[in-house]
């Protein structure tokens, strides 16, 4: 019975990655459009619903990873970190505000589950923060550097409370079974955080966005390097 739960909801819990805040999205919501079904000059949209699908991986050292578990639940066999290299996708639906005043939700419907939401502070500064069901949570602050009609780019600082499982090999584990690893705890990370986006300039456009973090962990007293990528249109 444990198994067949565990295959219907494993995409939901197999991760250590939280999802990708697609609300930032906001940072580059009006869309000047070069298209000549609206003559030679620009023309400006703004959007309020977006589609995207991303993924988040982050690298995590194996060897303190351990080391921390064994401090945290004692001593026993080698054993392996359950998802440290593997990332979250997700499938996203972002709702920007009709009034154009800098505030975006998202939904991160499948397979990861969350939401997020991105609130612009001043002109160029942004604050978004995220919540994932089975990941944690993540804050950023970050300024908007640059946007025009092909591409935009931001940085910041963010934290992040991210979930991470650990499981001993012993004869006969069962942990899958068990829905879950043998030792779940949860971990903080703080850094920088860079983001880039560019699209095709048309007005149903397509956009590639991605991000770069390098983070410290202070638990395992390491450091981590995240990266994700989202696509979509808007």
């Amino acid at each position: 019975k444990h198994l067949c739960w565990g295959l219907l909801l494993l995409p939901f819990f197999l991760n250590c990655a939280t999802h990708a805040p697609m609300s930032e999205m906001v940072m580059f919501s009006p869309k000047i459009v070069h298209s000549p079904l609206y003559g030679e000059e620009d023309t400006l949209f703004y959007s309020r619903f977006s589609m995207a699908a991303g993924v988040e991986a982050r690298t995590l050292n194996s060897g303190a990873v351990k080391k921390y578990s064994d401090l945290k639940f004692g001593y026993r066999d080698e054993g392996t970190a359950d998802y440290a290299n593997l990332g979250a996708l997700s499938l996203h639906t972002i709702f920007m505000s009709r009034d154009q005043s800098g505030f975006a939700f998202n939904f991160s419907i499948f397979p990861t589950v969350g939401f997020d939401a991105t609130l612009r502070l001043t002109e160029q500064e942004y604050f978004t923060f995220a919540h994932t069901v089975s990941g944690g949570q993540q804050y950023i602050l970050q300024r908007r550097l640059g946007y025009n009609d092909h591409s935009g780019s931001s940085a910041g600082i963010f934290y992040e409370h991210f979930w991470q499982g650990y499981n001993y090999n012993e004869p006969l584990d069962c942990s899958f079974c068990g829905f879950g690893p043998d030792e779940e705890f949860y971990l903080d990370m703080i850094g920088v955080r860079v983001n880039g986006f560019v699209h095709d300039g048309m007005k149903n456009r397509m956009f590639l966005k991605g991000n770069l973090k390098l983070g410290y962990i202070p638990e395992l007293k390491t450091a981590s390097l995240g990266i994700g990528c989202s696509v979509g249109m808007y």
